[in-house]
């Protein structure tokens, strides 16, 4: 049976075969650019991002961005190509850009999970990168060199992508005007955060590297590890972002293992400019919502669901935030 999601997906990618190539402009087509950054053992090395711009700018036009974190172990284009991001940016006109994280040991051939590149997200699996520098420094280089519009830049992370812009939003959002985890655990528990942005928090409940009601895991870049709830992980960002303690209820006992069962949880009156969602999916593991599977294979990350679009979810949660940041 064909989700709602893959009919939504296969429309828009419909659309954009009516409208014509993107890219011939220019457009869509991945701009790698280099910066150098401290590095975990000692003096300085190049990271990478590439940056997409949506088809058809017109002259001093400067367009949202969305900055994607991959997950472990994958490579940040083929993340943006195989979760939906190049039709979806398309559409609502946005740029995409897609940073790398750093390998875990110097002197070792990347590849896989035996060097993988990890962010530096809370877990012992990763070496000591300056993660949030670094997100920091390519969300003022787009600016800088870009079509960006400075107010309306986005962090949105899958996985272990998904952990990194949460310990981002703990520590020092920045530029960002809002932030999305999509399948990410909570490694560190914030008490409050210095600077609200709203946050979406995407999970599914079949997911066996985040379990719905926490316990022990594995990861083949990290090893075995505990996690908490994430009725416990949705209660301590309500806390922290002056949404109220307000208790939230676990999620759904007995839904259906292949089922679209999506529930959601919305907060409106946290401390301003902050805001929380909360989406829970049945029967999707650590998968990307929508588009099919992530970099890891099904036995250790659980089953694909396409019950919801994330690329479109995540858009709309966005699209009409801001903040006044600086060029």
């Amino acid at each position: 049976m064909i989700g709602p999601s893959r009919i939504l997906f296969a429309a828009v990618l419909a659309a954009l075969a009516l409208a014509g190539p993107a890219g011939a402009d220019g457009s869509l087509t991945p701009k790698e650019v280099k910066l150098t950054q401290p590095a975990p053992w000692g003096d300085t090395a190049e990271r990478g991002y590439a940056v997409l711009l949506p088809p058809n700018l017109k002259p001093e036009e400067r367009v949202p961005a969305i900055v994607l974190l991959h997950d472990a172990g994958d490579d940040p284009l083929a993340a943006v190509y195989r979760h939906g991001w190049i039709a979806t940016a398309s559409q609502a006109h946005f740029a995409l850009v897609a940073p790398a994280a750093g390998p875990q040991a110097q002197g070792r051939a990347e590849g896989g999970f035996f060097n993988a590149k990890v962010w530096n997200a809370g877990t012992p699996g990763a070496a000591a990168w300056a993660d949030a520098a670094f997100l920091a420094a390519v969300a003022k280089d787009i600016v800088a060199k870009q079509p960006i519009d400075p107010a309306r830049i986005y962090l949105v992370g899958f996985g272990e992508g998904g952990a990194m812009a949460q310990r981002v939003l703990i520590e020092a959002p920045g530029r960002f005007a809002a932030i999305a985890s999509v399948g990410g655990p909570l490694y560190q528990v914030p008490d409050t955060v210095k600077t609200p942005r709203p946050l979406l928090l995407m999970q599914g409940l079949a997911d066996p590297t985040n379990p719905a009601y926490g316990g022990a895991v594995y990861t083949p870049w990290a090893g075995p590890g505990m996690r908490s709830s994430l009725q416990d992980q949705a209660t301590a960002w309500s806390a922290a972002l002056g949404c109220g303690r307000s208790a939230i209820a676990p999620p759904p006992e007995g839904a259906p293992a292949d089922g679209g069962t999506v529930t959601r949880w919305d907060w409106s009156g946290c401390v301003d400019p902050g805001a929380l969602r909360v989406i829970w999916v049945s029967g999707l593991g650590r998968q990307w919502p929508g588009t099919g599977a992530g970099p890891l294979p099904a036995r250790i990350a659980g089953p694909a669901n396409d019950a919801i679009f994330a690329p479109w979810e995540i858009w709309r949660f966005f699209e009409d935030r801001s903040i006044q940041a600086k060029p």
